[in-house]
């Protein structure tokens, strides 16, 4: 599968320089929803709360709110990094990634090839491709949760960098790193 890395040059030279692939944290992103267990799931995981568990309907849902909100903290130790998985150049990409600017790259490799440049620093990289649709279908998870975006986002094609539990800090204290490729 070919992927796609779109930047502008100065971020390029950084990474050619550095050899160090940005991960950006998830509590980061625009869209607040990315990340987070989606609203159509929460009414899911209380019933469950509810006929798994015989909880009633007020535990239930303070339960329920306890997942959404845990899921929600966990996006501040969780690092991502996003290829675009279309087969195609996307001119959409390079406007949103170029900004302004008028200079840019696009790195063009397979998602084995990035595996492999990956796999030289023995950290859990995980990769997946994001699904673009406003639920998830089988039980939330770390997994699942990070690779689910609204159906608008459905031009990106993303193939999705991500590693959990990062305990890094910017000088923000936010969970931040780079990390040799």
């Amino acid at each position: 599968k070919t992927v796609w890395r779109y930047m502008d040059l100065p971020k390029f030279l950084d990474l050619i320089t550095s050899k160090e692939l940005f991960f950006a944290n998830c509590a980061s992103f625009s869209d607040k929803y990315e990340g987070e267990i989606p609203v159509r799931n929460q009414e899911g995981i209380k019933k469950r709360f509810m006929e798994d568990f015989g909880l009633p309907e007020k535990e239930a849902h303070n339960r329920m709110l306890r997942q959404v909100e845990a899921t929600r903290r966990f996006k501040e130790f969780t690092l991502v990094n996003c290829w675009s998985g279309d087969r195609n150049e996307s001119y959409a990409l390079w406007k949103i990634y170029l900004g302004n600017s008028t200079s840019g790259v696009a790195i063009k490799t397979n998602a084995k090839g990035l595996e492999k440049a990956l796999a030289v620093n023995n950290l859990d990289i995980y990769m997946g491709m994001v699904s673009y649709k406003d639920f998830i279908t089988e039980e939330p998870n770390q997994f699942n949760v990070l690779t689910r975006k609204s159906l608008h986002y459905k031009y990106e094609e993303e193939l999705r960098l991500f590693i959990l539990n990062q305990m890094e800090f910017d000088e923000n204290n936010k969970p931040v790193a780079t990390y040799p490729y």
